[in-house]
């Protein structure tokens, strides 16, 4: 079944992670995609091993450029005439306690995790505008409801980005745009979650609490999200709005 056959999507840090998987997997399911990652080199490998890459196309760079963001909305326009999903997937989790936080991480996570967003949803806006079916999708975390200790600036600015989902639910849906957020698990694959248990030796331990606590009984995997992005970003989703979608397996 070809859900999102016809429509035209961006997914921004799509060169790995959530990311690559949700944009591999719109593809899979009949959409045209924009690949962003800030390295040209990922993206354009992570291009190479989709299952339509003749489908997708790269622009890379970083989106807290404003010359980015149009380059990414415009490319879209030019390459396929329209766009009709957004999914604001990238993001970064510069690590320390609150009382080690430097003034440059915590504004770089926010800058990355909260301001694109917004300025990317705002350059997108005239295009969902003229679809049919337009979504916003913004790929947050669950640690937004419950934060961590080794990731204040992540969490924090998560909880702004689901923030954010409900003003865009307020200022979009006059024009048939739907915005939610999807709020992830613990991903072991994703490079944030390497990053974290490469650094840390005890994460191991935390990742290992996390599947044996959770009731299915393992850990989450990109795909899994991604599965739910298609969901949301389908007819099927066509009244889910202004919700924050918790993706983990059911733990607690």
């Amino acid at each position: 079944m070809n859900l999102l056959e016809g429509r035209a999507a961006i997914v921004t840090g799509s060169g790995s992670g959530i990311g690559r998987a949700i944009a591999d997997t719109f593809l899979r399911y009949g959409a045209k995609v924009v690949l962003n990652d800030v390295h040209q080199a990922v993206a354009e490998r992570a291009r190479s091993q989709m299952s339509h890459p003749e489908h997708c196309i790269v622009v890379a760079g970083d989106i807290t450029e404003p010359a980015v963001v149009d380059s990414i909305v415009g490319r879209c326009r030019d390459q396929f005439g329209q766009l009709d999903i957004l999914v604001n997937n990238a993001g970064i989790s510069p690590g320390g306690l609150v009382k080690t936080h430097s003034m440059d991480e915590w504004q770089r996570a926010f800058d990355v995790n909260v301001e694109a967003p917004f300025f990317l949803a705002q350059a997108a806006l005239p295009l969902l505008m003229t679809s049919r079916a337009g979504r916003i999708i913004n790929i947050a975390s669950e640690i937004a409801f419950h934060g961590m200790m080794y990731q204040a600036a992540y969490a924090a600015s998560k909880a702004a980005v689901n923030a954010l989902t409900k003003c865009l639910t307020r200022a979009v849906s006059r024009y048939g745009i739907t915005a939610n957020s999807i709020c992830p698990g613990v991903i072991p694959e994703t490079n944030l979650v390497k990053g974290f248990t490469e650094d840390r030796p005890e994460y191991a331990g935390i990742l290992k609490f996390y599947q044996d606590t959770c009731p299915l009984q393992r850990s989450g995997l990109a795909v899994d999200i991604a599965n739910v992005a298609v969901m949301v970003a389908s007819d099927l989703g066509s009244y889910l709005n202004g919700q924050l979608v918790t993706v983990n397996g059911g733990t607690f």
